[in-house]
């Protein structure tokens, strides 16, 4: 098709508009961003500690980073947010145990990046990144947004696909500006096309997902229902975790057992870094680990050794540089059935009469003969 000089094609006109669009309201832009931070006070947020899971086997480590949705805006706690409700959708579609850490300090996406290159992301199994908010308010350039997210999957993802990397689509950002206003309903459109940009990118790579945190009817606050916002869209990042996991073929889902109940119960009550059982009859063992459960799984034999060998009900031991209080299990009538441990760096803190009745209830639910249910 012949042009004209001087005059643009569609798709180059649009693209012109909104850039000379942009360097207009720059000036309300500032003024908007200013005063963010104090709009942003008044939405209630989560306040407890930033991490939350639900009770399984075998646990996945996932990390959600950013701001989007990392505060828990309109709830009370990270168990209502994102963090619960994800760890509990992803656990019931896997029948695993999942754990989420949230961990959210800047606004902005350069400052992601710089947090992707510090993190171990090693320890995860998976990562939701939940960007675009501030750069949607900013007004940022498309094209711009699109080569940072590119390099933000790129350091997120591993090159063999093994960590499923997620992104959020941007929230409502209806309660930090007046979506009625013509800078509001500017800073919906750039989120559009931002989001688009995003959905592009991914498109090409089976291990990466764009997931949209699309809603049902207008937004009048995000206080509203947001636990149950939270809720479906976490079974959207649970269904879209699940298919990059765990194929049916190659992973079985297991019940939750008491067993798997109790020792984690017996982490969380010691805040340890992971809890072990060992079962001495056929070396079978029950982890619920903080981060990776691999090196726990390694220390099981020599912690079952060490447990038969002591003349102690409790000791404590240290394994590949971990320290633990581990406990000799034994049946009513004195047989040796197994050990219980707490992976603790302190090992003094650990209430050791707490951990003997935690240890009464586990060497009985190995034996048998009292089954034990923990809720």
């Amino acid at each position: 098709m012949h042009q004209r000089p001087g005059t643009f094609v569609r798709g180059e006109g649009l693209t012109e508009m909104r850039r000379i669009t942009a360097i207009l309201l720059r000036p309300a832009v500032r003024l908007s961003l200013a005063g963010l931070d104090s709009r942003l006070a008044m939405i209630p947020r989560a306040t407890d500690l930033p991490f939350a899971s639900a009770v399984g086997p075998e646990p996945l480590h996932l990390a959600i980073l950013g701001y989007g949705v990392g505060p828990g805006w309109g709830v009370a706690t990270h168990a209502l947010a994102m963090p619960g409700q994800l760890a509990r959708a992803l656990s019931h579609r896997l029948g695993r145990g999942v754990e989420v850490e949230v961990i959210t300090e800047n606004t902005t996406l350069p400052w992601l990046l710089g947090l992707l290159d510090e993190l171990d992301l090693s320890a995860f199994d998976a990562i939701v990144l939940s960007p675009g908010a501030y750069e949607a308010m900013s007004l940022m350039p498309v094209a711009r947004y699109r080569s940072l997210m590119q390099e933000a999957i790129t350091r997120a993802a591993t090159k063999d696909g093994s960590r499923p990397v997620v992104i959020l689509g941007i929230p409502p950002l209806d309660t930090a500006v007046n979506p009625e206003s013509f800078l509001g309903a500017k800073i919906r459109e750039r989120g559009a096309l931002l989001e688009a940009a995003v959905s592009d990118v991914v498109d090409d790579d089976p291990a990466v997902a764009f997931v949209p945190l699309t809603l049902k009817g207008p937004v009048v606050d995000i206080r509203d229902s947001a636990a149950d916002r939270y809720r479906a869209w976490s079974e959207s990042v649970a269904a879209a975790l699940a298919a990059r996991l765990a194929p049916p073929a190659q992973m079985p889902t297991r019940p939750v057992t008491p067993l798997h109940r109790l020792t984690a119960l017996m982490r969380s009550a010691f805040d340890a870094d992971a809890a072990l059982v060992v079962r001495a009859a056929d070396g079978a063992s029950w982890i619920d680990a903080r981060r990776s459960h691999r090196d726990v799984a390694d220390s099981a034999v020599p912690l079952l050794q060490a447990a038969g060998r002591s003349t102690e009900a409790l000791f404590e031991y240290s394994v590949a540089g971990r320290l633990a209080v581990a406990q000799t299990l034994r049946s009513t009538s004195g047989g040796f059935t197994g050990v219980s441990a707490v992976f603790h760096p302190d090992p003094a803190s650990v209430n050791r009469r707490l951990l003997r009745n935690l240890g009464v209830l586990i060497a009985s639910e190995l034996e048998g003969d009292r089954p034990v249910t923990v809720s």
